[in-house]
């Protein structure tokens, strides 16, 4: 026992904690090399659609999941199922706040439980899944006494494939992260990231072919892979992961910028410009191209003064003849660094030099 706790204290929660989500100890827990995923998460009439991994907000988000058809519910009852055996060595345990316009106005203000479990599923690999209204009572019973508001509640908790872990129904998402030390994803500077970032992986990728089926009938994305992807880094070029020069803390998102392509309109190449983030409640920039071109991956050192024309990507998507917003310069200037602006209520023909303003990137 002591040797697996060591081994649990060695594990992460997943990518924001900034540790990897499997140690070398973890034998103790006779995991097998591999695993099948031979259920489905949850009952997929219950959903709305499925989420691929790569939101584009601040870095691609690791973890896809599900959007929930009746969310807010006070008594959810929306099974999640084991998708293998494994093992539960983390329980997150907090609060969330019903929030308007689609809580009901009784419920506005007021708080509800919403947890997150961590898995071990092989000696390699590990998943999670948020968001859950409420923890299956064998879970619950096994767990023992839990700390609300803390993110590390360790415990040891086998399972196996089929079983009901939790409920959903009252947060309107439900998270699915998977990662895989074996399968590592290229970025073109990969010190900056924990393994556990760099080994995501849709969880869909481990189901057998008939439930993935299953899956990709409520899936809003058409462009392959139907998952969802998250390593855009394209060496020498623009495409992928930008940090502002001399940025140390990944978790900085008012530092980064993503040139990359949308998570569901996956044939959109998305701009997160992350520079007006200041607090929990304000947006990036999140630009779409008028045009969608020069692809990202084709700019290079030799390619100069690159001018997107730029709306928000909703504006872009959703509203006829939308006027620009403003353009933006970028200028590789390394293989591994470029200079950025955005010109607000400019025209590309408009817009000459850089500024004063100009932000300098790195990989």
């Amino acid at each position: 026992m002591k040797n697996i706790l060591f081994a649990l204290s060695l594990a992460t929660l997943f990518v924001c904690c900034g540790k990897s989500p499997v140690s070398s100890l973890l034998e103790d827990l006779d995991l097998p090399d591999d695993a099948a995923f031979t259920y489905l998460p949850t009952d997929l009439n219950r959903m709305d659609e499925f989420v691929a991994i790569g939101q584009i907000y601040d870095l691609p988000k690791a973890h896809g999941g599900f959007g929930v058809k009746d969310f807010y519910s006070t008594t959810p009852d929306i099974p999640v199922y084991a998708m293998s055996d494994g093992v539960i060595y983390n329980i997150r345990y907090g609060t969330r706040t019903f929030q308007a316009p689609w809580a009901p106005s009784n419920l506005e203000g007021q708080e509800y439980e919403d947890y997150a479990i961590h898995i071990y599923l092989t000696k390699t690999a590990g998943m999670h899944y948020g968001h859950l209204s409420k923890l299956a009572p064998q879970i619950l019973q096994q767990a023992g006494t839990l700390t609300k508001g803390s993110t590390e509640n360790r415990v040891v908790i086998h399972f196996k494939a089929g079983e009901i872990l939790a409920y959903i129904g009252t947060h309107p998402g439900f998270d699915v992260g998977y990662y895989d030390v074996k399968n590592e994803h290229y970025f073109a500077n990969p010190g900056r990231y924990t393994p556990d970032y760099t080994s995501a992986r849709p969880f869909t990728d481990n189901l057998t072919p008939d439930l993935r089926e299953e899956v990709w009938k409520i899936n809003p994305r058409t462009v392959e892979p139907l998952g969802g992807k998250i390593n855009y880094d394209v060496d020498g070029t623009l495409s992928g992961n930008w940090f502002l020069e001399g940025t140390t803390i990944v978790g900085d998102w008012s530092k980064q910028l993503i040139i990359a392509r949308h998570e569901r309109y996956a044939d959109r190449i998305t701009i997160s410009d992350g520079s007006p983030v200041v607090g929990d409640n304000t947006e990036p920039y999140l630009w779409w191209i008028f045009g969608n071109a020069p692809a990202p991956e084709t700019v290079t050192l030799v390619s100069g003064k690159v001018k997107y024309k730029v709306a928000t990507w909703w504006r872009l998507y959703q509203i006829e003849n939308t006027p620009p917003e403003g353009t933006l310069m970028i200028e590789m200037t390394a293989r591994d660094k470029m200079m950025y602006e955005f010109f607000a209520d400019q025209l590309p023909e408009n817009v000459g030099g850089f500024t004063p303003a100009a932000r300098r990137y790195e990989r």
